[in-house]
């Protein structure tokens, strides 16, 4: 992938890719205060569904398009140090691939 911007959003519509770019009266690379603006009524948000997903789940935010469409994005499991992989880390690891390979 290039360099990512966030004026351009790409979609996977069933005919393919399409990617908009996109203007508006905002801008920040806090997470949590986009997320405030869309709950606010003050725009429309793309954001990961981790992010969003209590404010769907609660009626605060109304999804646009379908799951499929938005990018997916990799989760990353990040530990301080390997003496940190813990036998419960390491089950959570294993866990969560598990729960994500379908």
């Amino acid at each position: 992938m290039g360099e990512q911007t966030y004026e351009r959003w790409s979609f996977n519509f069933p005919q393919g890719v399409r990617t908009v770019q996109v203007t508006g009266d905002r801008i920040s690379d806090d997470a949590d205060i986009v997320r405030r603006w869309a709950v606010a009524g003050l725009g429309i948000v793309y954001k990961s569904r981790l992010d969003v997903a209590e404010d769907l789940r609660s009626g605060r935010l109304v999804e646009l398009f379908p799951e499929s469409y938005g990018q997916p994005a990799p989760l990353q499991l990040v530990c301080a140090h390997r003496t940190s992989l813990t036998p419960a880390i390491q089950s959570l690891r294993a866990f969560l691939a598990k729960r994500f390979e379908s």
